[in-house]
């Protein structure tokens, strides 16, 4: 399983056709995931804990702690073909390819 950790508004890339952006409710152990893609619109709030799978791609999201400096650490169970990248990652890999 890959943990990462995201403060608000953050976005992750999977297979660089699929942003997932995480949010908050301020004062609760809340975090909404949003995911687009390619035949994927997905808008939901998750508990710590809960547990989020995506049929279109073969991939799971747990939602595994919440703090009070606004970060949200996610799990992500997927196989070896599926990519998930940070947007700061992704933009400069990006940019390697684009100058080479």
């Amino acid at each position: 399983m890959l943990i990462l950790t995201f403060r608000r508004s953050e976005r992750a890339f999977i297979n660089e056709h699929t942003i997932l952006t995480f949010a908050e409710k301020d004062h609760q152990h809340n975090a909404r995931i949003t995911i687009k893609g390619p035949q994927l619109d997905f808008n939901q709030w998750l508990s710590i804990g809960d547990t989020l799978t995506l049929e279109t791609l073969p991939l799971t999201i747990v939602l595994l702690e919440r703090n009070s400096r606004h970060q949200t650490r996610i799990g992500f169970d997927a196989p070896d073909n599926i990519i998930i990248l940070r947007e700061k990652v992704y933009l400069r890999n990006r940019q390697k390819r684009m100058a080479a």
